[in-house]
């Protein structure tokens, strides 16, 4: 399986869609640890080591929780997967829906800023920057067009 964060996926065999999983503890990969290096020690010693750890879904799952700190950003992950994990040396992107907004954070740096605005005036992606609502006792962040 492969995960394709801010990057192309090429020759994709499946590209799947996940609500990210919002907890208060982090995901506990201690039993895939133990098991990795059960396998490398006997690699080393000359006994077969097993191929395939229990859960077929470790990966996925890792890949899908975040802090409860991020919950308000209600994120879902695209999720690709290969017959061949080099395979995302390639330059595609397996996912044809085109973004229809960007929303710029309150402290990003103004040249990647810059960079966005640029693309997204090119690909007519509308632009929004965020920013915190002086008027409101909590610390909301509201956005604008630009």
């Amino acid at each position: 399986m492969l995960f394709c964060p801010n990057r192309s996926c090429g020759k994709i065999r499946l590209a799947t869609i996940y609500p990210m999983i919002y907890s208060d503890k982090r995901f506990d990969a201690t039993a895939y640890g133990m098991w990795q290096i059960e396998q490398y020690i006997k690699r080393n010693i000359g006994i077969q080591a097993e191929t395939d750890f229990d859960d077929p879904l470790l990966a996925l799952r890792i890949a899908l929780y975040k802090s409860n700190d991020w919950a308000y950003e209600d994120e879902w992950r695209i999720i690709c997967s290969t017959p061949d994990s080099l395979d995302n040396q390639s330059d595609r992107y397996p996912i044809s829906k085109k973004p229809i907004a960007i929303y710029f954070g309150c402290q990003i740096p103004n040249i990647y800023r810059e960079m966005l605005i640029h693309i997204a005036d090119e690909k007519g992606i509308a632009k929004y920057q965020m920013y915190v609502k002086d008027d409101s006792q909590k610390y909301e962040l509201d956005f604008r067009p630009i």
